[in-house]
């Protein structure tokens, strides 16, 4: 949790943990279904599915900041690769055949991106309508940031977060399951 933000709760996800966070933090809206008592403390909109509501409200309000693509000079990029807007790439990332790098993605230097990536895209996040049907998947708002000296193996997709970024350490090696 963060100050200043807006947040969906769905019932029986209040624990003793969430309750300890929640009291360092400030400036909160819920959108909820749930009545915890603990709410009453705080800024809330009751709704029958908080999930697929505030998706609805970030679809409205969210937008990418803006920024050029920055890639170092000493990048190397494969055939067929294609790098949308707002992609940083540090010093000496090696970049394979057919990988696609979308917006607000970081690489960090010295870092492997091997044939066949996505990086960046929605994340799987299934969101149901009232009817508890599929409706939507949650709009990712999160970016992605590869360390530095990270190898990303062929085929390996790195979705960016839902809310936050997706977050690969320096040093880490993966690999498509």
């Amino acid at each position: 949790l963060k100050n200043n933000s807006l947040i969906f709760l769905e019932k029986d996800r209040v624990n003793n943990n969430f309750i300890n966070k929640l009291n360092k933090t400030k400036n909160l809206l819920f959108i909820t279904n749930s009545k915890h008592k603990i709410l009453k403390s705080y800024s809330y909109i009751y709704t029958k599915n908080p999930r697929l509501d505030y998706n609805k409200i970030i679809k409205q309000f969210y937008k990418f900041k803006i920024v050029k693509k920055k890639i170092h000079p000493s990048v190397e990029i494969g055939l067929n690769t294609v790098i949308y807007y707002n992609v940083i790439i540090k010093k000496n990332v090696k970049i394979g055949n057919n990988v696609t790098i979308y917006e607000g993605t970081k690489i960090n230097e010295n870092s492997i991106i091997n044939d066949g990536c996505v990086i960046g895209t929605n994340g799987f996040a299934p969101t149901h309508d009232n009817k508890k049907k599929l409706s939507t998947t949650l709009t990712s708002t999160g970016g992605t940031s590869i360390g530095k000296n990270v190898i990303v193996g062929p085929l390996t997709n790195i979705d960016k977060g839902t809310i936050d970024d997706t977050v690969i350490l320096d040093n880490v090696h993966i690999d498509s399951m």
